[in-house]
Formats: C-alpha cells, sequence, structure tokens
C-alpha cells in the first residue's frame, strides 16, 4: 500500500449542438501516504474543461485542458500542473472499440529539495491505446491497455520513461 485518498468528483457534459458537447469536471480530494510520516498528505484539486465531437453517433474526438494543484506538509513536495489532452474513440466490430489519446503537462514545484539548487520543473509527455469489448448479456466488460510515459525533468532523479500495460475486467449488475 503507498497511498490512499477521499474526495469528490463531479462531471458534466453539455450538449451544444448534435455532434458538439462541452465537457467540464472538478476533483477535490484529500491523499494520504503511508509512508514519509505524513509529509506528502494533504488537499489536491484539479479542474478540466474540453470539448467532445460525436462525428458519428459511435464515435468522436475530445480535446481538453486540465488545472491542478497539491498542498502537502512540505514545500518542496507542493506543485501546480497544466495539461492538454486529446483523444479519439471509436466503436469496432463485434463489440469491441478502441480508445487512443497523447497528452503533455508542465508541473511546477514550490521550492528546491535539500540536495538542488533549483526547483523541479517537469514536462510529462502520454500516449494512451485501449482496447475494450463489451458483453452486455452478462454485464461484463474487458479491457486491454497500453500507456507510455516520457516525464522531462530538470532533475536527473526525475527523468525517467514507463511502459505500462493493464488489463481490467468489470461486471455490472
Amino acid at each position: 500500500r503507498y497511498n490512499y485518498a477521499y474526495g469528490l468528483a463531479p462531471q458534466v457534459l453539455v450538449p451544444l449542438s448534435e455532434r458538439l458537447a462541452a465537457t467540464a469536471s472538478l476533483v477535490l480530494q484529500r491523499k494520504y501516504y503511508f509512508t514519509g510520516g505524513g509529509l506528502r498528505n494533504g488537499p489536491v484539486w484539479s479542474a478540466s474543461a474540453g470539448a467532445k465531437y460525436y462525428y458519428r453517433r459511435d464515435g468522436f474526438v475530445q480535446a481538453s485542458y486540465r488545472h491542478a494543484a497539491e498542498g502537502t506538509r512540505a514545500a518542496y513536495l507542493d506543485n501546480v500542473s497544466d495539461g492538454l489532452s486529446a483523444g479519439w474513440y471509436s466503436a469496432l466490430p463485434a463489440g469491441f472499440a478502441l480508445y487512443a489519446g497523447p497528452g503533455v503537462s508542465r508541473t511546477r514545484y514550490e521550492a528546491a529539495e535539500a540536495a538542488y539548487d533549483e526547483r523541479r520543473e517537469d514536462t510529462q509527455y502520454t500516449a494512451a491505446l485501449n482496447l475494450s469489448r463489451e458483453f452486455p448479456a452478462s454485464g461484463l466488460s474487458a479491457t486491454a491497455g497500453y500507456t507510455y510515459t516520457r516525464n522531462d525533468s530538470n532533475l536527473g532523479l526525475y527523468d525517467y520513461v514507463r511502459r505500462q500495460l493493464t488489463l481490467q475486467a468489470s461486471l455490472s449488475f
């Protein structure tokens, strides 16, 4: 176990026309970490706004902007970030669906860590690809996903590439 959070995450989708919708979300949460003696515990919030264009009934493209802030008990962990993302979704034959989307975000930290003379600043590039399948009669859905992340940090310790494969099954009843 690394951390847990409690919060609220309201979302809204407002149709602007038959094919275009505005989207917005707000996340308000309080995070707690099992490591570091509670140093990273604190509030996190984010707000995002975007647009979704339905190019057909079962397919859309979307773009969004997100602003977030994280507060902790140490200034070198406090940060704000801004990001842009895009996405494409399409239903496929036999109940499959495909989603692909890139994103970029910039995170700035409030103070320098003890071992560094400068504040940390990261630019993160992501690309996601998800293939899903619904099984309506049983209420089951399955998803296989791949996410590539490149975190470009001015501090070498936080400069990395991550490749994640996820498999998920959900049951609705």
